[in-house]
């Protein structure tokens, strides 16, 4: 066995904290591991090449040191605010990009790898619910928003991405020719097809 998990532990996918906390249901043949997450149902994982890492069975995305842009948004009672505020805050915090793609601290291949690592989220319906469980972590989006509105804020949230990954490949092309040839062809096409409407 390539590794020390066993049923019915707890763990974590760190490339993709979104997914929530998952719980391993089975153990597949050549130590591929079958999990249960809370927000992203069940995934067959490579321990070897995914990046997994035990998690307690109360532990919540939100506990840890990663937390969705706008959850605070989600949790906070604030009522004071008139409708124009709340929206225009609503927008802020859904088109913000995670912390290690924006902070200029950062060292600019760690963003680039970061900003690229975005495009998991597709133009289409099964990206934009990703992205929004991502956004807000929420394990259902649609009981604060209704779809139509995230679709807006999910394009909005797209151009924001597109436009940080050309500046940083714009001022660091070398960091980005490092990054592998064909997560860069991917990374491309969904670059050059992202403008327009959430796909059915």
């Amino acid at each position: 066995m390539p590794h020390n998990f066993a049923f019915g532990d707890q763990i974590r996918n760190t490339a993709r904290p979104e997914w929530g906390v998952g719980t391993i249901v089975r153990l597949e043949p050549g130590g591929k591991v079958a999990v249960r997450f809370e927000f992203a149902g069940l995934k067959q994982l490579d321990p070897s090449v995914a990046p997994l890492s035990s998690a307690s069975a109360n532990d919540q995305p939100s506990s840890g040191s990663w937390e969705p842009p706008a959850a605070a948004f989600f949790r906070s009672e604030e009522v004071a605010l008139s409708s124009s505020a709340r929206q225009k805050l609503l927008i802020d915090v859904m088109t913000r990009l995670p912390e290690d793609v924006t902070d200029p601290f950062h060292p600019v291949a760690a963003r680039i790898r970061s900003c690229s690592s975005l495009y998991r989220f597709g133009n289409d319906s099964t990206g934009l619910m990703a992205w929004a469980v991502a956004q807000t972590g929420l394990q259902d989006p649609m009981e604060q928003l209704p779809r139509h509105e995230l679709e807006s804020l999910f394009g909005r949230w797209r151009e924001v991405r597109d436009r940080t990954l050309r500046e940083l490949k714009s001022s660091s092309p070398e960091e980005w020719r490092k990054l592998p040839a064909d997560h860069r062809k991917e990374v491309d096409r969904q670059l050059s097809g992202s403008r327009g409407p959430v796909r059915s």
